[in-house]
């Protein structure tokens, strides 16, 4: 079995973009550019890793290919129906109402969240605002260009109520999940005030926190009673969100409210084949010669 490579890497920021130099041990130094902070612009620059050092390459830098199947398919929205939507509408929720269908979806660091749609036939939609327009996001929340994050928003209706359930980062910066309720689809939405979960936080020295908590679920029992999931990066875990058992929490894998277990098989841990590159294989270097 070979020995583990070692890189030594220097980043430096130039406005919008990161300039690298690589190298791998005592080898020459290799320049690098990331125009920005879009999936393409990481996407390319893995892909470059990759053809000079062996890595593996990004499967999202190639376009992906669908095998025919034979069942017709539409785009149901494919253009921002808002000029304050920034983010496109990736992880859409969407729930049966009396005259259509609403629709939100991730925002991410947009400084309106969470955009609200509305169709009547599921073909034709109109924007309707946001859960959190700009100045109206939860305190606990960081919001604002490249800090806030607000992901996979899933909504319900909950007796006379609508419930949202989202992932946003904290202040440190891990990522926790908040609920959200409106006496309308179309808000006005009300936080809770606080995360309704947090957990599974990591913490970098002299950097902001990281991990946390996703891909949160409500789930109606049909006697109304509404149960909750969500996961983190390797755990699956169910709660009750009724009032009152709404404090931040720690999870862990062995978390489980009795409306989910009954509803579905125990939290399991999710595997990843897959580890981090361990910290001490990379450190700073001195400058680019190339």
């Amino acid at each position: 079995m070979g020995s583990i490579p070692i890189f030594d890497v220097q980043a430096t920021a130039d406005g919008e973009a990161t300039d690298l130099a690589v190298r791998e041990g005592d080898g020459p130094d290799r320049c690098y550019r990331i125009a920005g902070g879009e999936q393409a612009d990481y996407a390319r620059f893995f892909a470059e890793l990759a053809a000079d050092f062996g890595t593996r390459a990004p499967v999202s830098s190639e376009a992906p290919r669908a095998a025919p199947t034979g069942v017709p398919w539409k785009a149901l929205i494919s253009e921002n129906l808002s000029e304050l939507t920034r983010a496109g509408y990736g992880d859409p929720a969407v729930l049966k109402v009396d005259d259509g269908w609403i629709l939100t979806a991730t925002s991410n660091d947009a400084l309106d969240a969470f955009p609200i749609l509305h169709s009547r036939d599921l073909e034709n939609w109109d924007h309707d605002g946001f859960v959190f327009p700009e100045g109206k996001a939860p305190a606990w929340a960081r919001h604002g260009k490249r800090t806030g994050d607000f992901w996979a928003p899933e909504i319900a209706k909950i007796g006379d109520e609508y419930w949202l359930v989202y992932t946003a980062r904290d202040q440190s910066g891990a990522l926790a999940i908040g609920l959200a309720r409106a006496a309308s689809p179309f808000g006005p939405w009300s936080d809770n005030g606080s995360p309704m979960v947090t957990g599974g936080k990591m913490l970098t020295p002299g950097g902001p926190a990281s991990g946390g908590v996703i891909d949160s679920h409500i789930f109606v029992d049909d006697d109304g009673a509404p149960s909750f999931s969500g996961r983190t990066t390797r755990t699956v875990f169910g709660r009750d969100p009724s009032p009152g058992c709404c404090a931040s929490i720690p999870i862990s894998s062995r978390h489980c409210s009795k409306a989910i277990a009954t509803a579905g098989p125990p939290p399991l841990p999710l595997r990843s084949s897959r580890g981090p590159i361990p910290a001490d294989r990379w450190s700073a270097s001195s400058g680019c010669s190339r």
